[in-house]
Parts: C-alpha cells; sequence; structure tokens
C-alpha cells in the first residue's frame, strides 16, 4: 500500500449530508431497481453531528452475487456527479 500523499481533510458535520444522500440513494435505487435490497450511507457522513471526510461511503446490498457487476458502475457515476458537491472543504476544514 502506498503511503497517502495528500492531507487527510476532516470537515464540521454538514447537515446537508443527509439530503445529499438521499438524492443520490433515489437515483442509485431508480438505476438499479430491484437489484438493490438497500442502499446505506455507511460513513461519518451519516452520523448527525459527527464532523468527518466530506466523503458520502454508500454501501449497495444485493440479493444474488450475479448483480455485484451493477455497483461498481452505479457507484463511479454517481461519485462523478457527487464528488464536486461533496469533496469540497468546508469552513472549519482540518487537515490532519
Amino acid at each position: 500500500m502506498q503511503p497517502r500523499s495528500e492531507p487527510v481533510i476532516i470537515v464540521r458535520h454538514d447537515p446537508a449530508w443527509a439530503g445529499r444522500f438521499a438524492t443520490v440513494s433515489a437515483d442509485l435505487r431508480s438505476s438499479l431497481g430491484d437489484v438493490a435490497i438497500r442502499i446505506d450511507d455507511i460513513g461519518s457522513t451519516a452520523v448527525p453531528g459527527l464532523d468527518g471526510k466530506p466523503v458520502m461511503d454508500i454501501q449497495i446490498s444485493v440479493q444474488s452475487s450475479q448483480h455485484r457487476a451493477a455497483q461498481p458502475a452505479a457507484a463511479v457515476r454517481h461519485r462523478a456527479r457527487s464528488s464536486p458537491t461533496l469533496g469540497r472543504p468546508g469552513p472549519g476544514a482540518n487537515l490532519l
């Protein structure tokens, strides 16, 4: 594993993260349909009041391993669209 070359950025919790996840989750649900049993925000952005990296970690649960190929394709589309919004450090960002 390569050492991390850029600093980890921790920002104050943004209450808007929940709404952003709801939007991305609905878009993923629309793309994946019944393939996705659950779509969960599993990172620090999911915990109200917790400061963290402005990166949305999403877990998509599927019923069968035959649907695994759908996950990366959907995630890449949404990461590309979501990164500019979530990836910018907000006020009070701390560098570790």
